[in-house]
């Protein structure tokens, strides 16, 4: 008896060690990944490269490698959730790869398969591919700096830029013989909080790409006053509590992602501060132990994806028992 007990304790010792992700996550250590494009030989015109595989069971996201022939230097190291990655290419040759990862385990790498990329003047099969700012990014300052790729042969780039206010879209610039793959939106052109769209088209003598287009949202507007439900003001409560409250209202013209900051303290002026919870997606609960018995102070800002920070909710006290 004492040697199963011995086991068990180790074997239950191991699986605390591991974590229970660890212990539900399915093995794929032994798998091999099927790459579908490129495959061997193959030629690419133009400068976008679209990497494909066959989906791996367990797997939660792919790592795709490639690198550059003849240095075997690796140009690119990317984990993606999809079975596909579209990356901009110089002309050259690569070999690519990729493996299946979860929390726990990662497959073993697909066999490389080498492929070549080759340059053309024929822009029309061709894209440009756009850096930053991200798609659907949130600023509340109306100067920002867009960034693309260079197209190896391009002449010059042309930018558009529309402004959607409510169901009214309109067209505000139109900017043609940019040598640079860059250019900084002012207060002349994002001058009201809206949804701008901004699209880059390379350009040469014979031919273009088609526009390759982003949304980004101009969003002044300071989130409103939060109100707190519960508990009330000077409430006895355990030491596992439940605080809720009421995001108030936002009255922007665009309404950018909302999160809470929930700041607890040991003092009224939150010199002290003992926990700090930061809820995202505009969630307006969150329970918390508290360790110790005593007197309490809890409050909430809200905050928007833009930036903007809004005023703190009244203060609360509360008297753990």
């Amino acid at each position: 008896m004492k040697r199963v007990y011995s086991v068990s304790r180790t074997l239950v010792m191991v699986l605390l060690f591991l974590g229970c992700d660890d212990v539900f996550e399915e093995d794929i250590s032994d798998d091999v990944m099927t790459v579908v494009s490129p495959k061997d030989d193959q030629v690419i015109i133009g400068n976008s490269v679209t990497y494909r595989w066959s989906p791996l069971e367990g797997a939660d996201n792919y790592r795709v490698q490639v690198s550059q022939e003849p240095t075997s230097e690796i140009v690119l190291d990317s984990l993606v959730s999809s079975g596909s990655l579209a990356i901009q290419m110089e002309s050259g040759t690569y070999d690519w790869r990729v493996r299946g990862e979860n929390f726990a385990y990662v497959s073993s790498y697909s066999f490389p398969e080498r492929f070549s990329v080759e340059s053309t003047n024929d822009l029309s099969e061709q894209r440009v591919f756009l850096n930053s700012p991200s798609e659907n990014f949130y600023s509340k300052n109306n100067t920002v700096i867009l960034d693309w790729g260079t197209v190896q042969s391009a002449e010059s780039y042309r930018l558009q830029v529309e402004k959607t206010v409510g169901d009214n879209t309109s067209v505000v610039l139109q900017q043609q013989d940019i040598l640079n793959v860059g250019y900084t939106l002012d207060s002349s052109v994002m001058d009201e909080d809206a949804v701008y769209k901004w699209s880059v088209k390379a350009v040469n003598e014979n031919s273009e790409t088609p526009f390759s287009s982003r949304t980004l949202f101009l969003d002044t507007t300071v989130p409103g006053q939060p109100i707190l439900t519960a508990p009330n003001d000077n409430a006895t409560v355990s030491t596992t509590v439940n605080f809720t409250w009421n995001l108030g209202d936002d009255t922007g013209e665009v309404q950018s992602p909302l999160e809470s900051l929930l700041e607890i303290s040991t003092d009224e002026n939150f010199t002290a501060i003992a926990r700090s919870y930061t809820i995202e997606e505009g969630g307006g609960e969150q329970q918390h132990t508290f360790p110790d018995t005593g007197d309490y102070y809890w409050r909430v800002r809200i905050m928007d994806s833009s930036g903007n920070q809004g005023v703190y909710s009244e203060t609360r006290s509360i008297t753990v028992e």
